[in-house]
């Protein structure tokens, strides 16, 4: 991230909808990697800004991802082959949860 910003990258954009790149990382599966998000908090990106539906990135964060909606489907489609997968990606977005709320994020 920091190469990123280096070479141009303005954490703090707002794109499409109102979103700014806590929105972008926070609303997809499987989700980001905990040090981006960190980095983003720590460099001051707004947890609590609103984007043209009135939604926040901690809006986006709290919805339930595909593994965890349809954790069969999951494992029979994509993860049959390696356990690990839903396994890691809870382990993750614990990870990431217990930073936002380090950072004053009510979830």
């Amino acid at each position: 991230m920091k190469l990123l910003v280096a070479h141009g990258l303005n954490e703090f954009q707002v794109g499409h909808y109102g979103q700014n790149l806590l929105y972008q990382m926070l609303r997809w599966d499987p989700g980001p990697k905990p040090g981006l998000v960190d980095y983003l908090i720590k460099a001051g990106v707004p947890l609590n800004a609103r984007d043209e539906d009135g939604k926040t990135p901690l809006a986006y964060w709290k919805e339930p991802r595909s593994f965890e909606l349809h954790p069969v489907w999951c494992w029979l489609t994509d993860c049959l082959a390696n356990n690990e997968t839903v396994l890691e990606q809870q382990r993750i977005r614990e990870e990431i949860s217990t930073l936002l709320e380090r950072s004053g994020a009510r979830l």
